[in-house]
């Protein structure tokens, strides 16, 4: 009987050989899709630019100005350097939409003093953008009254 017994081990060895041994030496058979690596079908942060850019846009037509400006102003904060112009452009946007609101025929009290405080947030922010234009005797901030909150 143990004659008999010695080649069915052989055999298991083998067998157990064949299935072992290239998981040992890293042959594993691999599937073709598994190697490939998907390409990348957008720029996601070239997307997010231009979703904050799109917004902002949208923004400025809001008919309720303190909201507008303040959308606009988060949207610039938002936008990196490299959309430097975009930024300088909304907060342009955004002083002439305020001058307009607080000096209008009709404006209250209120709206005069919101305007002003609004105007200095976007002053605050226009300042990191470009410093020449908002300093009092050069540019923008110059012949208007700064209300401190």
């Amino acid at each position: 009987m143990k004659l008999n017994k010695i080649p069915r081990i052989a055999t298991t060895l083998v067998l157990l050989t064949i299935l072992i041994l290239p998981g040992l030496l890293g042959h594993q058979p691999e599937c073709d899709g598994q190697n490939r690596i998907a390409p990348a079908e957008y720029d996601y942060y070239s997307l997010a630019i231009a979703s904050i850019v799109n917004t902002a846009r949208e923004a400025s037509k809001l008919p309720d100005v303190p909201q507008r400006v303040k959308l606009m102003v988060e949207a610039v904060k938002l936008l990196p350097v490299s959309q430097h112009d975009e930024r300088l452009r909304l907060m342009d946007v955004a002083l002439r939409d305020l001058k307009e609101w607080g000096s209008a025929e009709k404006a209250t009290w209120y709206q005069r003093i919101t305007a002003a405080e609004l105007r200095n947030d976007v002053l605050a922010v226009y300042a990191t953008l470009d410093q020449e234009r908002t300093s009092p005797a050069k540019g923008i901030a110059g012949g208007g009254e700064i209300f401190c909150r």
